[in-house]
């Protein structure tokens, strides 16, 4: 019995709008990450510290899988954009 491989091809467009969402979606999990490190500075909540760590664990993820696709996608940008927070615009050249 023989497996059968299925295969995707994008065109141009799609495949710059699936590398647009890829950094859009890294850009927003540095931003949650960012936020969850200053909501658990700035709470003193039992359970609102435990919420604070799941949303930064959960960014974390959301950026790990992320960094994974980009490099699936071929997509490169400096550690300087991601700092500052231009990825989209780095790439594009916008």
């Amino acid at each position: 019995m023989s497996e059968s491989v299925i295969t995707f091809e994008f065109t141009k467009k799609q495949l710059k709008q699936i590398k647009k969402d890829i950094l859009e979606g890294i850009d927003k999990a540095l931003a949650d990450m960012e936020a969850a490190e200053s909501f658990f500075q700035n709470t003193t909540d039992s359970k609102l510290i435990e919420v604070a760590i799941f949303y930064k664990q959960a960014a974390v993820t959301r950026y790990e899988y992320l960094l994974t696709m980009a490099k699936q996608y071929d997509i490169s940008i400096t550690a300087k954009d991601l700092i500052n927070k231009n990825s989209i615009q780095a790439y594009y050249n916008i």
